[in-house]
């Protein structure tokens, strides 16, 4: 256990990061069947990292990982150009320690690239569809050292959204968690 625990945690902690979650609290409304406009869409939204920290938290120790503290720092970036661009600027440290047998873990994990795609409001209601995105570049810890696939996704494909002014909200296909992002 003490071998595959750590490789589990980072494992989880790159998908988390590297796509975009535990129920919102009671009252809150999920986005996904929310609005979405390309009018809204277009512009630069930044990550809402201490509230994607407190969901991935959340989820981790949810699925039985014996989390001791979870921290997430640093600065995500996504824009949407009128003309169908979609790019990622993605510069997060995930610092985590988890108790494995009594012995407590000290692990850090990088999510750091950049990206770029295409993007189109999807035929689905509070729905973008995200295809030909490919990592640009990564400055990560190399995934292939941990035994881990790269963070690298073509044809996403939708994403569920909620759109207003100021706040987007995102959750990709199987991810468990939403991205909140603000002007």
């Amino acid at each position: 256990m003490r071998a595959t625990l750590p490789l589990a945690l980072t494992a989880a902690s790159l998908v988390l990061v590297g796509c975009t979650a535990t129920p919102l609290p009671p009252g809150e409304d999920e986005p996904g069947a929310g609005e979405v406009s390309e009018s809204c869409l277009i512009g630069t939204w930044t990550l809402d990292v201490a509230d994607y920290e407190t969901q991935a938290r959340d989820y981790l120790i949810e699925t039985g990982i014996p989390l001791v503290s979870y921290e997430l720092g640093g600065v995500g970036t996504i824009e949407f150009t009128a003309d169908g661009d979609v790019t990622t600027d993605i510069d997060i440290v995930t610092d985590y320690v988890v108790d494995a047998a009594g012995e407590q873990l000290t692990r850090q994990s990088l999510s750091v690239y950049t990206g770029a795609g295409s993007w189109e409001v999807g035929f689905a209601e509070g729905t973008i569809v995200i295809s030909d995105y490919e990592t640009v570049e990564s400055g990560a810890l190399n995934p292939a050292d941990s035994g881990l696939p790269p963070v690298m996704f073509i044809d996403i494909g939708s994403f569920d959204a909620d759109c207003t002014d100021g706040s987007l909200a995102l959750q990709g296909p199987v991810a468990s968690i939403f991205s909140h992002w603000d002007r």
